[in-house]
């Protein structure tokens, strides 16, 4: 047995005196790699690594800083931030990456864009950033406007972007938590939800579809941007490094199945999520697509921050 908790995993932590839950994480991703095998509920490492986990890795190790971390998260499961902890904190810790952040999916937001159809006149970016996700949208059409709702010391990266593209006029800035924020009823032609559901408990994810499916227009869409590929194997040493970058920098982050959220879209009057998977880096990063299809649902109540 080598889960989180099992004799293997509480062997390698009890014997290198280092935290459980975090040496199964990086277990994971040891295999996950092709660095080691589980072969008779025993973990065994191989000499080398191969090619493709090279590639694998490529973007996903780039933040040296937290990485360097990984000893000590490994010996007292301390985390190296917290992003997704109350607003003042996500701020802080937002303001240093968003930027970075804008780099890294910028080819895979120009191709999810070409591969979706031109969005309607009021596109809603849900925790914005860059806003390199739904500028991309808006530049395939003239009408589109884009209001990009973050925090207030987050949003000056969000007009940096629109400048150099030249869309700075059709963007409106809505500075605020998006937990407690008004979304108001029936007037989004799209809105994006951008790798936010991650850094959410599944209560806080659910709420934040059913107030995204609130605010659709009759057959808008919600686009749901995250790591999404759960079911490809191909694809499992890129989820498992990311589980663990991602749980280095967060306390209750998570990767929500994709089942999980189509089933809150369906509970919100959502269709089931169209998949779309990029082929640009970074691995495992896909849209979920759903569509207003019947009466939107009663908003629940908006979620107090400190």
């Amino acid at each position: 047995m080598d889960n989180d908790g099992t004799p293997v995993t509480q062997e390698h932590a009890a014997r290198l005196r280092l935290d459980t839950s975090a040496v199964s994480l990086v277990l994971d991703v040891l295999v996950a790699l092709g660095v080691a095998e589980r072969k008779g509920g025993r973990i065994g490492i191989y000499d080398a690594l191969s090619s493709d986990a090279h590639l694998l890795v490529g973007d996903l190790l780039s933040t040296q800083a937290l990485w360097s971390h990984l000893p000590h998260f490994l010996q007292t499961g301390d985390r190296y931030a917290r992003m997704d902890g109350p607003a003042g904190e996500r701020s802080a810790s937002y303001q240093q990456v968003v930027r970075a952040l804008g780099r890294l999916f910028e080819n895979a937001a120009l191709e999810l864009a070409r591969r979706l159809p031109p969005p309607g006149e009021r596109v809603l970016d849900v925790g914005a950033g860059s806003g390199v996700w739904s500028l991309a949208m808006c530049a395939r059409s003239p009408s589109a406007k884009l209001f990009a709702l973050d925090l207030p010391a987050v949003l000056p990266a969000c007009l940096e972007r629109p400048r150099s593209l030249g869309l700075a006029e059709r963007v409106e800035q809505i500075a605020g938590d998006y937990h407690s924020i008004e979304l108001p009823a029936a007037s989004f032609d799209r809105i994006i939800l951008a790798n936010v559901l991650h850094l959410e408990s599944p209560e806080d994810a659910a709420s934040l579809v059913t107030r995204a499916a609130h605010a659709l227009k009759p057959a808008g869409e919600l686009v749901v941007i995250d790591s999404l590929t759960d079911d490809e194997p191909i694809l499992a040493p890129a989820r498992a490094i990311y589980a663990l970058h991602l749980a280095m920098r967060t306390h209750q982050g998570r990767v929500h199945p994709r089942t999980e959220i189509s089933r809150w879209a369906r509970a919100a009057g959502l269709s089931d999520g169209r998949l779309i998977v990029p082929h640009a880096p970074p691995l495992g990063i896909a849209a979920l697509v759903h569509r207003a299809v019947s009466a939107t649902p009663k908003t629940p109540a908006r979620r107090r921050r400190p």
